[in-house]
C-alpha cells in the first residue's frame, strides 16, 4: 500500500483478447521471493511500451504502487525503465531476482574444501580435487544444480554437492568398518573425490540466465 522504487524481472508477457475483442497483455514481474501477475489494458499509458519494448528475462527499475486486490497482488506502475550497470550503486545485481540457497555459498565452499583437505589422504587425489574446485570457485559459488527438479537456484550446486559429499564420507567410514576384510579395501579418498566431482560437468552443461539455468 505504498509507492516504492525497486528492481524486478519481467518473467512473462502474453498477448490476449478480452471478450469484447480488445487486445491486452498479461505480464508477470518477480523478485527473488515472489511474483506478481496483472493485465496491461490497451487504454493504459504503458500498453505501447509493453508491446514494443518490454522483454521477458530483462530486469527493470520500477516505481510503482503495490496493492492486494481480489485478483491477487497488483502493481500500478508510475515509472519503468531497463536496469543498467549504473544502478549497481542502488543495489542492482543481474542475479538479484533469482531464488537462491538459504545457506551462505562462501561457507559451503569453505566446508567442502575442508572435507577435501581433511578426509582425502592421497596427496595427488587431494591436490586434483582442490585445484578443480579453486580454479572454478567463482562460478561454483552461484551455479544452480539443475534447470528444475532439485536445487535449481543460485548456490544450488554447492548445497547439493556438499550434502552428497558429507553423506559419502559418513557411509565410507561406516562400511569400511562393517567390511574390514573387503578386497580391494574401500577407498574413502575415491568416495570423497567422486562425491565432490560427480556433478562438475554442470559447469559446462548449464549456462546461467536471469530467468534461471539453461
Amino acid at each position: 500500500d505504498e509507492e516504492g522504487d525497486f528492481f524486478a524481472m519481467l518473467t512473462a508477457k502474453e498477448e490476449l483478447t478480452t471478450r469484447d475483442g480488445k487486445p491486452y497483455f498479461r505480464v508477470a514481474f518477480r523478485d527473488a521471493d515472489r511474483e506478481v501477475r496483472f493485465p496491461v489494458w490497451n487504454d493504459s499509458p504503458w500498453y505501447s511500451r509493453c508491446r514494443d519494448g518490454w522483454s521477458p528475462g530483462e530486469i527493470y527499475k520500477i516505481r510503482a504502487f503495490y496493492r492486494e486486490s481480489k485478483y491477487g497482488p497488483q502493481l500500478d506502475i508510475h515509472k519503468i525503465r531497463l536496469a543498467t550497470d549504473d544502478d549497481r550503486a542502488s543495489g542492482f545485481d543481474p542475479n538479484m531476482c533469482m531464488p537462491r540457497s538459504r545457506f551462505d555459498p562462501e561457507q559451503m565452499f569453505a566446508d567442502l574444501l575442508e572435507i577435501v583437505e581433511n578426509q582425502i589422504s592421497d596427496p595427488a587425489v587431494r591436490d586434483l580435487v582442490r585445484d578443480i574446485l579453486c580454479t572454478h570457485r567463482e562460478p561454483l559459488l552461484t551455479l544452480p544444480a539443475a534447470k528444475r527438479q532439485h536445487h535449481a537456484y543460485l548456490g544450488g550446486w554447492l548445497e547439493h554437492v556438499l550434502s552428497v559429499t558429507q553423506t559419502s564420507g559418513y557411509l565410507a567410514d561406516k562400511y569400511a568398518g562393517y567390511y574390514s576384510q573387503m578386497e580391494p579395501p574401500l577407498e574413502k579418498d575415491l568416495a570423497i573425490a567422486g562425491a565432490v566431482l560427480h556433478d562438475i560437468g554442470k559447469l559446462r552443461e548449464l549456462v546461467q540466465r536471469p530467468t534461471g539455468a539453461e
